[in-house]
């Protein structure tokens, strides 16, 4: 058997440098850029993740703005209609329920005994009601919907100090017969 011994020549050396730069010309010409360009393109993934989330994460409040956007901004305005005296009670009754379904509670609804004995066509109810702010809005569409309902005549807010409840005296006017 023979033994071979390799020797180091300088034309091996020469071939070991040259394949280590070629190496080095490959993987700086390629890969390097390659790889860059595989950061820049993740980048742009995850930023268009991101928008993707965000748009999906405000879909459902674009749907409820359209919703209310399509809702004409018009308050409800019936033909007015007197009433008669002795339906009082009738009145009485149409603005607690306009309060209970504003999630306000009717402390006193009690008319204005000045406005009775006087002899004219309106008639004022003082209205105590106490409850959450967003509340007065909808019973004040709710007592505009009342076709005998005249005007509001005056709106009193208190608020307790340190609390997100609230007091409301209302002057509802109430068409009359003669």
């Amino acid at each position: 058997m023979k033994q071979y011994s390799y020797i180091f020549t300088k034309q091996l050396g020469i071939h070991a440098v040259m394949y280590f730069i070629g190496i080095a010309i490959i993987v700086a010409l390629g890969i390097l850029p390659g790889r860059n360009e595989i950061i820049q393109l993740d980048s742009k993934i995850d930023y268009a993740q991101s928008q993707l989330e965000e748009k999906n994460s405000l879909l459902s409040t674009y749907h409820l703005l359209s919703e209310i956007k399509k809702q004409p901004m018009t308050l409800p305005m019936p033909v007015k209609k007197p009433i008669n005296k002795e339906k009082m009670e009738d009145v009485i009754k149409a603005l607690k329920e306009s309060a209970k379904a504003a999630g306000l509670k009717a402390v006193s609804i009690t008319p204005d005994v000045n406005t009775m004995t006087k002899g004219s066509q309106m008639y004022v109810i003082n209205t105590r009601l106490e409850g959450e702010f967003p509340g007065l809005r909808h019973f004040l569409l709710e007592t505009a919907a009342l076709p005998y309902v005249g005007n509001v005549a005056s709106i009193s807010i208190n608020n307790e100090f340190y609390s997100k409840e609230q007091s409301f005296d209302i002057n509802v006017e109430v068409m009359l017969e003669r």
